[in-house]
C-alpha cells in the first residue's frame, strides 16, 4: 500500500497537502483572475470614453450572458477534479476521455443556449435606452458562448494535471491581446477601418 502511494506522480515539488504546495497551485489561478479583471476594466473604461450608452449597453449585455456562459462552465470545470483523480492514480488513457465529453458538451451547448438567448434578449432589452447597444453586444457574446466553457474544458485538463503555468500564460497573453486590440476596434484607425463601438 505505501508503494502505491509513493509511485503517484506529485503535482509540485513541494510537500503533498502543505500550504507551499497550495500556494504555488492557487497563485497563478489568482494572477488569471486578476488579468481577468483588469481587462475587464479596461474594456470598460474605452467604452465610457466612446460614449456612456455603448458602456451601459456592454454591462447590460454582458451580465445577461453570464446567465448562459456560467451553467455550462459550472458543469465542465468537475473535469478538474476527476482528471486530478485519475492523474493521482496514473490512470493516465481515460483522463482523455473525460476532457473530449466536456469539450463536445461546450460545443454542443450553443444548440440549447443560442436559440433561448435570441429570445430571451429582446425580452429583457426591448424598450430599455440601450436596447441597440446591447442587443449588438449580447448576439456577438452568444455566438461565441461555446467558447466559456471549452476554456474551461482545457483549463481543467491542465490544472488538474497541475500545470497551471500553462493556463496563466495563455490567459494573460489573451486579455492583453484583448486590451491592445479592444482600443483599435472601439474607436477605430483613421484611414484603415472604422470605429465599431460596442
Amino acid at each position: 500500500m505505501c508503494a502505491a502511494v509513493t509511485s503517484r506522480p506529485a503535482l509540485t515539488k513541494y510537500p503533498p497537502a502543505s500550504f507551499r504546495e497550495l500556494l504555488f497551485l492557487s497563485l497563478p489561478l489568482i494572477l488569471s483572475l486578476l488579468s481577468s479583471s483588469i481587462m475587464g476594466f479596461c474594456d470598460r473604461l474605452y467604452l465610457a470614453h466612446f460614449s456612456i450608452e455603448a458602456l451601459h449597453g456592454c454591462v447590460s449585455a454582458g451580465y445577461l450572458s453570464l446567465l448562459f456562459q456560467h451553467p455550462v462552465i459550472r458543469i465542465v470545470v468537475i473535469t478538474q477534479v476527476f482528471v486530478g483523480l485519475h492523474y493521482s492514480s496514473s490512470q493516465n488513457k481515460i483522463i482523455g476521455s473525460l476532457v473530449w465529453q466536456m469539450v463536445w458538451l461546450a460545443l454542443f451547448s450553443m444548440v440549447l443556449t443560442y436559440p433561448i438567448g435570441q429570445w430571451v434578449a429582446p425580452t429583457v432589452f426591448k424598450g430599455s435606452a440601450v436596447q441597440v447597444e446591447a442587443k449588438a453586444y449580447f448576439d456577438i457574446l452568444m455566438k461565441g458562448n461555446f467558447l466559456f466553457p471549452l476554456g474551461a474544458a482545457l483549463s481543467a485538463y491542465f490544472i488538474g494535471k497541475g500545470k497551471v503555468r500553462i493556463i496563466v500564460l495563455a490567459t494573460v497573453f489573451s486579455h492583453g491581446l484583448n486590451i491592445g486590440l479592444d482600443y483599435f476596434f472601439i474607436f477605430g484607425i483613421k484611414g484603415f477601418f472604422p470605429s465599431m463601438g460596442v
